[in-house]
């Protein structure tokens, strides 16, 4: 339960990020990202068209193929009740700003409190808060993408099953069902919404077993919560079944599909003979400096050359990546371990490198005059930071350009900080794994045991979602929800750690205390 103080300090931050979004915007304007092309040529569509076609057309209407349609959708809804065309700063993009800041503030608040289930101190709970609404998240909310809408719904699902999960007592098949809605309208929104959604079922499957909650409850749970995923995942593959004449949700997978088969090639070039021959003979640009744009490059070229649909594209490339994974496992895990760079370690706390977004590339703000000149002159935040090979490289770049020491020392002293919320969090999260497995009293469900099984649920959660994007694209943006909650206990296990380290010299002080009066009393 939220008191008085909780309250208002809650309140105060949540207004200082309002303030904050509405400066980024009069400076910014909502920013056109590079993905955002792709939802307004489906826009483009629904408009011209009045609705979805009937007819498919793969020459013209590929595109609405490649993504989940539902933020065009969105985008169409505003417009329709509005009835003004997109352009800089009209009241479209400023709905679907305040939609997007709304909900992203309604999920800090559902952080919040979860934070204060997980500290029982004020003090965790508003730097969570803090340091989640004042990450990258401050840029993705003005963005006219789906990742903040996606973000701030995935952050609601896993703070709702932290929630459960440090209860007393059991949810209801009412309570998974919620977080099964929460999750199908994930999916419109980005399609890895649908691994997320087992691995949610089985937080929540574990915890309901960890109870004493008999089987018979605890498939019930995880069926409640797989439902309306599977019921959004059946209607939308049927749309492009009718639509198309082939099932699929979408053809995104026809360029990421073939990175984890590159990237092991790369150390086994024999894999290359467990390809399809159409693939397999398709030249490989290997001067384009990255490898998801050679993939990228291999398939439009094989597709061009034997007429293949992206759904058959992405049949052969999904094959590659399955054959070479089962052929290479240990290269697999080699490849999607390194990259997961030391960005989402070190970005914990992302403020100070928020703030570059204003001096990238272009060394000035990014004013509205420029970004109706040049487009958005930065089109990431990330693919900015992550040019960099690690943040000790990125702290050197911003010396040689002669920036103020004092500046330096700021991101060094976040990157330091958000160090160590990080370790702490992967720490403690293994330390409640030895916990759990080593004391037979840990399998009583009392409110500490919970605790525990909570803090090593998550920490498999975390590596779960981040080494599944590792595996195709990896970007940080994907994983600012995740690292928010992952921040919660982060920052309670330093806390622990510091009262320890405070309350030793006083337990060594009575031990020297107890032993002095001993021997007194002997002599």
């Amino acid at each position: 339960m939220l008191t008085s103080r909780s309250s208002k300090t809650l309140f105060l931050i949540l207004i200082a990020a309002l303030a904050a979004r509405i400066a980024v915007l009069a400076v910014l304007g909502p920013i056109h990202f590079q993905d955002t092309d792709g939802h307004f040529n489906a826009l483009d569509l629904l408009k011209a068209r009045g609705s979805w076609p009937a007819t498919f057309d793969w020459s013209t209407d590929h595109w609405t193929t490649f993504r989940v349609l539902g933020y065009a959708n969105l985008m169409w809804a505003v417009d329709g009740v509005l009835g003004f065309r997109y352009s800089a700063m009209t009241p479209n993009f400023l709905a679907l700003v305040a939609l997007q800041t709304a909900l992203s503030l309604a999920a800090a608040a559902v952080l919040f409190r979860t934070a204060l289930r997980v500290s029982r101190s004020i003090m965790v709970p508003a730097l969570a808060v803090l340091i989640h609404l004042f990450s990258f998240e401050l840029l993705y909310d003005v963005v006219l993408l789906p990742d903040s809408i996606f973000n701030a719904l995935m952050l609601i699902a896993v703070c709702r099953t932290i929630d459960w999960t440090l209860a007393a007592d059991q949810p209801t098949n009412a309570h998974a069902l919620g977080i099964g809605f929460v999750l199908a309208g994930m999916l419109l929104l980005r399609e890895t919404a649908l691994f997320l959604t087992p691995a949610v079922a089985a937080f929540w499957a574990a915890a309901a077993a960890f109870k004493r909650a008999r089987p018979a409850r605890v498939a019930g749970l995880s069926l409640s919560l797989c439902l309306p995923v599977a019921v959004t995942y059946i209607a939308y593959c049927s749309w492009n079944l009718a639509r198309t004449g082939q099932w699929f949700l979408t053809t995104g997978g026809e360029y990421a599909m073939l990175v984890p088969a590159l990237r092991i090639a790369q150390h086994a070039p024999d894999v290359r003979s467990l390809w399809d021959e159409r693939l397999r003979t398709t030249r490989d640009p290997l001067e384009v400096p990255t490898i998801f744009w050679r993939a990228k490059l291999i398939v439009e070229e094989m597709s061009k050359a034997h007429a293949l649909t992206p759904p058959a594209a992405t049949a052969l490339t999904s094959q590659a990546a399955i054959r070479s994974i089962a052929a290479h496992p240990l290269w697999f895990v080699y490849e999607t371990a390194k990259q997961f760079s030391l960005w989402p370690a070190a970005t914990v706390i992302a403020l100070p490198f928020v703030l570059d977004v204003f001096t990238a590339e272009t060394g000035g703000p990014i004013t509205r005059a420029r970004v109706e000149k040049y487009g958005t002159p930065i089109m990431s935040v990330i693919f900015y930071l992550e040019r960099m090979p690690t943040p000790m490289t990125y702290l050197k770049f911003r010396k040689d350009l002669g920036e103020n020491v004092a500046l330096i020392a700021l991101r060094a002293g976040a990157i330091a900080a958000s160090a160590m919320i990080f370790v702490a969090f992967v720490l403690g999260g293994l330390k409640s794994i030895f916990c759990l497995v080593g004391r037979a009293s840990a399998w009583i469900p009392t409110h500490q045991a919970r605790w525990h099984l909570c803090s090593a649920l998550l920490l498999a959660l975390y590596a779960y979602w981040a080494m599944l994007h590792c595996a195709l694209s990896f970007e940080v943006r994907y994983i600012i929800s995740m690292q928010s909650v992952a921040t919660v206990y982060g920052l309670k296990w330093l806390m622990c750690a510091a009262e320890a380290a405070i309350a030793r010299p006083a337990v060594q002080g009575r031990k020297s205390f107890a032993r002095m009066y001993r021997r007194k009393e002997e002599g």
